[in-house]
């Protein structure tokens, strides 16, 4: 197979591949902003929802692509396709996440908004309700 020749574009010229990858991304962003119930979000929320979104675009393989069966991200970083027998907390689920006990009566969980996962093995990065500020559990 050839390598695709791309053409070379200019400082101001627009360039429609990449114009388009931006849009698909975009698009992808509202509609998982439509599907959770905040009115607004916190600059670490959209840094969290971006890349969430990317991750699972470069998680499957896409038409036109090298390979029909092998995704972007088994290419590139040698991730192997998701498996989605796993249970997932999917982008601004609320959770009560554990951060610790030292035996007295402090409270050992503090109220949280899920952002992404940390590894394939249930860790995952969460926001703190309290703080704003992010946690890993």
């Amino acid at each position: 197979m050839l390598p695709i020749q791309l053409p070379v574009y200019g400082k101001d010229e627009h360039v429609g591949v990449i114009e388009r990858a931006m849009r698909v991304i975009k698009e992808r962003n509202r509609c998982v902003c439509h599907a959770i119930p905040y009115k607004y979000y916190t600059k670490l929320m959209l840094r969290c929802l971006i890349a969430v979104v990317i991750r699972w675009i470069n998680a499957f393989p896409s038409k036109g692509s090298i390979s029909s069966t092998m995704s972007p991200a088994m290419i590139v970083e040698g991730k192997n396709n998701p498996d989605m027998n796993n249970k997932r907390i999917s982008f601004g689920s609320h959770a009560m996440v554990f951060v610790g006990s030292d035996n007295s009566m402090k409270r050992r969980s503090v109220p949280a908004i899920a952002l992404d996962p940390s590894n394939n093995h249930g860790g995952h990065y969460f926001m703190n309700l309290y703080t704003g500020k992010k946690l890993h559990s």
